[in-house]
């Protein structure tokens, strides 16, 4: 692959790297399955940092320890790890690396000063999707994916990073990822949880779910960045309190799901009528 050069003026003082980088991911988990073999497609010099390198054979890069970290210097360190551990993680580094070294999380809720303030070179890297370990690795070509540094430096080698995964990107500061994760959950963990629930009414009476698929597809598919309530429909969406007593009805099993369609039933008329 080759080599593009880029120089930065950081702090009066020209840095120079090119688009070949030294990249420690810290994590062996779902965002890291997915992103170490796409960094390393790109040429860079990957590895993969676990406490649990005996299990090496399951990636396509080099899998060293914390002590191995040291001896191949990074310049830049991928923090693939939960939440609630990057403050951790990152102060544990603080004492093992040289601050000029660029430490990016992967979080969509966790602000960016998170990361320690011993690394003057710090940012975000958040895939707006949900990834599982153990499926093939997805393509980042199409995968959005937003990003943000703490300083010109951070934000122009990020950027030229996320530029070499995908396509699509955003600029987003701490509060804009933030919310935006908070959407994707509406959009993509809670509606996944009322597919269970349709799995779970139509098991009931021996109804495939497969029956509901080409509905789920067709809804998905024709989101097309139009205001969704433009887009509704259903008998919430059209005032038919006939049709909504007779489900409710269906629903005398299930007070849980009751209540949750009573609630949804009303937002939906309350918007529509917006």
């Amino acid at each position: 692959m080759a080599h593009f050069p880029f120089t930065l003026h950081l702090r009066q003082r020209p840095v120079t790297f090119t688009a070949m980088n030294k990249i420690a991911v810290i994590g062996t988990g779902n965002l890291a399955w997915h992103i170490v073999p796409a960094l390393k497609s790109l040429g860079h010099q990957v590895v993969a940092v676990s406490r649990h390198t005996s299990r090496s054979h399951q990636w396509p890069v080099r899998v060293i320890d914390h002590a191995g970290l040291v001896r191949f210097a990074p310049d830049t360190v991928v923090l693939a790890v939960p939440d609630k551990m990057i403050a951790e993680c990152s102060r544990k580094l603080s004492h093992v690396l040289p601050p000029s070294t660029l430490v990016i999380h992967t979080s969509g809720a966790t602000a960016m000063k998170k990361i320690d303030g011993h690394f003057e070179n710090k940012g975000v890297i958040w895939p707006i999707r949900s990834l599982r370990k153990g499926t093939a690795p997805l393509p980042w070509t199409d995968l959005p994916v937003a990003y943000q540094g703490n300083n010109d430096f951070s934000k122009t080698r990020i950027r030229i990073l996320v530029d070499t995964l995908t396509q699509i990107s955003y600029s987003l500061d701490s509060q804009q990822r933030a919310r935006l994760h908070l959407a994707a959950v509406y959009s993509n963990n809670f509606t996944n949880w009322l597919y269970q629930i349709s799995y779970d009414l139509c098991e009931e009476m021996d109804i495939p779910f497969e029956a509901l698929l080409p509905i789920i597809k067709n809804t998905a598919l024709r989101q097309d960045g139009t205001e969704p309530k433009l887009l509704q429909t259903g008998a919430a969406a059209r005032d038919d309190k006939p049709t909504m007593d007779k489900h409710l009805k269906l629903l005398n099993g299930h007070p849980e799901f009751a209540r949750l369609y009573r609630l949804l039933s009303n937002l939906i008329q309350e918007g529509v009528e917006d």
